[in-house]
């Protein structure tokens, strides 16, 4: 299979990527129960605000 070269995107990164992006990982850490590995799904969404 043949793959496509010189296909690239640019992307722009702004502070404020970084801060919403630190603060969706601490929310999804919040959101495991006990031990969990992963977060549960119900509890990170009722903890993300109507903005986002």
């Amino acid at each position: 299979m043949e793959q496509n070269k010189g296909i690239e995107r640019s992307i722009k990164i702004f502070a404020a990527d970084r801060r919403l992006t630190m603060h969706l990982a601490g929310l999804w850490q919040g959101a495991r129960v006990g031990g969990e590995r992963c977060a549960r799904a119900d509890l990170f969404l009722a903890s993300l605000s109507e903005e986002l």
